[in-house]
């Protein structure tokens, strides 16, 4: 069966429609409406979220800042605090007792921070750990060292001990020999001794036998002396003693030309008579010769010796009385034909300063032989002249400290004055002609102060 059609209704298509399309605005509008009230949830939700991720920070940060403060406290005072007031007395009081150190004011102001304190303490650590280091080191070192030097030591102890055990072997040795030795020496002495007493006798007559000998030889001795003394008195009447200085004052040459205005002169003496430079001649008037005192008039010294004359220059001369030619000159050490025989005794002046400047008379027997004299030491017949100077001194000996010093001397000069008394004693007994030291010097030309003693 068919259905039936329902018949369209007039005017209702359109009102369908302004309803659907009313619904479809309102869903519309309803789901904007809810889309913004979602979209507006979320963000509040996000801004939630965000505020309470905040205060978690926050809290966290709190935190952190109360256990830091906590942990500040406690390395500050010993004790954990979240009291600032508690933590600030604690940290002033550090701060007060660094300063009360003596040792850290060099280190720590006193308007430093505690924590640029600490860093300074730290720095100052720092450097003294590296000293402390160094000395360790140092340490180290020398304790090797001186272990070391320990095994050293004991070596060397041990050494020692080795050296003193074989040295006492050799002690003991050498003393069980010195006991036998000393053994023996005992036997030998009291054999000697028994010998000696025995040779006493003996010897003692052998000592009287060679008293009376040695009397006797003195005995001799004694008449030699007195035989040689009345010897020596023959002999010396037998020499010419009317002039015992005529040997000394013959002229030796002459003065052949001088120089005017100049110190110098020339005389008739040259190499050929065997005259050398440094020679020193007294000048005299030819008309009264060579004087016994030997005072001449000038001195002359050669300088430049040619093969028969010599240059000479003028040492010293007398007013009044010019060197002319043809004056004579002599030396009494000089001879161009024979040498003479010169005994020199005793101590010489030369500059009659009042001291002694040639002991003995070295000089006068060096300038007697440069000049061709010949110095013996001891007065006999071939004596030509005995040079005279001062008689060395007689020391006496006094109860001094060095006192065998002294007597050595003494006896030295004792010595001396002896062999001094006996050469005057010789030269007068056999008349042998005696020169002072004057004398001598005049002689000889060389310059002698007026007035000087004649000795």
């Amino acid at each position: 069966m068919a259905a039936a059609v329902r018949p369209p209704v007039p005017g209702g298509n359109s009102g369908m429609k302004s309803a659907l399309i009313a619904f479809v605005c309102i869903s519309v509008a309803s789901l904007g409406a809810f889309v913004y009230l979602f979209t507006q949830q979320a963000d509040l939700d996000n801004r939630v979220k965000s505020a309470e991720d905040r205060a978690a920070q926050s809290e966290n940060k709190a935190q952190q800042a109360t256990d830091l403060l906590r942990y500040i406290a406690k390395e500050a005072t010993g004790q954990p605090t979240e009291d600032p007031a508690v933590l600030e007395q604690a940290i002033a009081k550090a701060r007060a007792d660094l300063l009360q150190d003596a040792s850290l004011k060099a280190v720590v102001a006193a308007g430093d921070a505690l924590g640029t304190a600490l860093q300074k303490l730290y720095g100052q650590y720092r450097a003294l750990s590296q000293q402390f280091a160094a000395l360790t080191a140092e340490r180290d070192d020398l304790k090797t060292r001186l272990e070391a030097a320990n095994k050293a030591a004991q070596a060397a102890e041990k050494g020692f001990q080795d050296r003193i055990a074989e040295l006492t072997a050799q002690y003991q040795k050498l003393e069980q020999d010195f006991t036998a030795a000393r053994e023996g020496w005992d036997k030998a002495v009291a054999d000697r001794d028994k010998r000696l007493a025995a040779a006493t006798d003996t010897a003692g007559q052998t000592l009287a036998a060679i008293r009376k000998t040695v009397e006797d030889l003195q005995a001799q001795l004694a008449q030699r002396d007195a035989r040689i003394r009345e010897l020596r008195e023959t002999l010396a009447s037998f020499r010419p003693s009317a002039d015992e200085f005529a040997a000394i004052q013959i002229a030796d040459g002459s003065v052949v030309r001088t120089v005017p205005g100049e110190r110098l002169a020339y005389i008739s003496l040259g190499a050929n008579d065997r005259i050398k430079p440094g020679m020193n001649f007294a000048v005299y008037s030819r008309h009264r010769g060579v004087p016994p005192d030997g005072k001449g008039k000038a001195s002359l010294e050669v300088v430049q010796v040619f093969d028969t004359t010599s240059e000479c220059k003028v040492t010293s001369t007398t007013a009044g009385e010019p060197i002319l030619e043809g004056d004579i000159v002599a030396n009494p050490v000089f001879d161009r034909n024979r040498q003479f025989n010169f005994v020199v005794a005793g101590n010489f002046d030369l500059d009659f300063d009042g001291r002694i400047d040639d002991p003995a008379g070295q000089e006068v027997a060096r300038l007697i032989e440069a000049w061709g004299g010949k110095v013996v030491k001891t007065v006999d017949t071939r004596t030509d002249f005995v040079v005279l100077g001062a008689a060395p001194e007689v020391l006496r000996v006094g109860p001094v400290p060095d006192g065998a010093v002294a007597a050595e001397h003494a006896q030295e000069a004792d010595t001396a004055r002896k062999q001094f008394d006996a050469v005057v004693a010789d030269a007068k007994s056999l008349g042998i002609p005696i020169l002072t030291r004057t004398r001598f010097l005049h002689f000889i030309g060389r310059p002698v102060p007026k007035g000087a003693p004649e000795n």
